[in-house]
């Protein structure tokens, strides 16, 4: 979880952001925009590459669990 502190915008490269089940939300090509002062997430199944752009200052990390996949 994390709390925007300035616009941020994500294009995403390859890879994509999922929903809670495993599907599938974001896709390459795909823009997102986090305006500042909204608190966001993101689940990442995949490897997943972005190019993120901030126009003042990055994210304020409020919590970070990264989960194994059973595999």
């Amino acid at each position: 979880m994390a709390n925007a502190r300035s616009d941020e915008h994500i294009y995403n490269l390859s890879g994509g952001h999922c929903d809670k089940s495993g599907q599938q939300r974001l896709f390459p090509g795909d823009y997102l925009l986090h305006p500042k002062g909204l608190a966001h997430g993101a689940f990442v199944a995949i490897e997943t590459t972005v190019f993120q752009v901030y126009s003042g200052e990055p994210d304020q990390l409020i919590d970070l669990q990264m989960i194994a996949a059973n595999g």
